[in-house]
């Protein structure tokens, strides 16, 4: 899925009010990106100082620094407190984690009413040169549900799976 397909696949489950957490946030394109076509609040966490510092000077050349912030987590271990976002996603990072541990966290920093999970990553075996742990689309869908999640949309577009989840409380 292109980077603006994948923006406005996020967008569309967004508010101006919304909190959101971008999960692997990289060089934050994405979360500029969404804060500027949103007006929402975007919060990014990546495990690299290297991207978080390009992230953050993204932020603040396109005007959004007040809206998009940046901080060095990891997945597995988000410190934030439970229910505080809106909506989670994560593009093209779950692969590097121990999903189970981040599906979880993701799970916990979700409210309970109405939070919205997505995921878009690389199909199991479009990348089999890497070491990272990639799913089929089977795989991901009962790794979500199993981590506390209800499937509300979910497919394949060429060697990307994406995935819309509901938090069940």
């Amino acid at each position: 899925m292109q980077r603006d397909r994948t923006v406005d696949f996020i967008t569309a489950h967004i508010t101006r009010g919304s909190r959101v957490l971008d999960v692997g946030s990289g060089r934050g394109g994405t979360a500029v990106e969404i804060a500027l076509r949103t007006g929402c609040t975007v919060y990014g966490v990546d495990s690299s100082t290297w991207a978080l510092r390009g992230a953050r000077a993204k932020a603040r050349d396109k005007g959004v620094s007040n809206r998009v912030i940046f901080l060095r987590q990891r997945a597995e271990k988000l410190d934030f407190p439970s229910g505080y976002f809106d909506l989670v996603y994560s593009i093209m990072a779950l692969h590097e984690t121990r999903h189970i541990e981040a599906l979880n966290e993701m799970h916990r920093v979700l409210k309970d009413v109405d939070g919205r999970l997505i995921i878009v990553d690389w199909v199991k075996g479009s990348k089999a040169w890497t070491f990272e742990r990639y799913f089929s689309l089977h795989e991901l869908e009962e790794t979500v549900r199993e981590t506390g999640f209800m499937m509300i949309k979910s497919g394949q577009e060429g060697d990307t799976l994406f995935l819309v989840a509901k938090k069940l409380v």
